[in-house]
């Protein structure tokens, strides 16, 4: 059994996640869909408490199945993410991007997320903000 606790001092990925809504001058409610790297159902998790969605160790109760379709407050990889195409190393990363201008574009189909302004893609070592105007 793990005894280590959380760092109350925000790590690399919270201090990215707070440079870049900073800097893009909005707050994190307005991002509309998430084309967030998931190699890992945890990951997921992980990337929402660094980026100040939620506390470290609450990510598990945001993110519940009703939250995270297309229709709920934070849809994630609308394309079904690394379970539906494989883990193809680079490619998967750059797909993010693609996937994201997709939905900013409404050219999603199915998967649209409906009236999608605002999309955040992350792979391990990034985060980007993009809007559709």
């Amino acid at each position: 059994m793990s005894t280590r606790r959380p760092s109350p001092e925000p790590g690399p990925w919270t201090r990215a996640a707070d440079a870049a809504f900073s800097q893009a001058g909005i707050g994190r409610d307005a991002v509309d869909v998430f084309e967030v790297y998931d190699n890992f159902t945890y990951e997921v998790i992980r990337y929402f408490e660094a980026y100040g969605y939620c506390k470290a160790g609450e990510g598990v109760h945001l993110l519940t199945e009703q939250e995270i379709t297309i229709g709920g407050k934070y849809p994630i990889c609308t394309d079904g993410g690394l379970m539906s195409h494989s883990h193809t190393g680079i490619s998967q990363l750059i797909q993010k991007v693609v996937r994201a201008v997709e939905q900013l574009r409404g050219g999603a189909g199915v998967n649209q997320v409906p009236n999608a302004r605002m999309a955040l893609a992350n792979w391990p070592k990034g985060l980007l903000l993009m809007t559709s105007e």
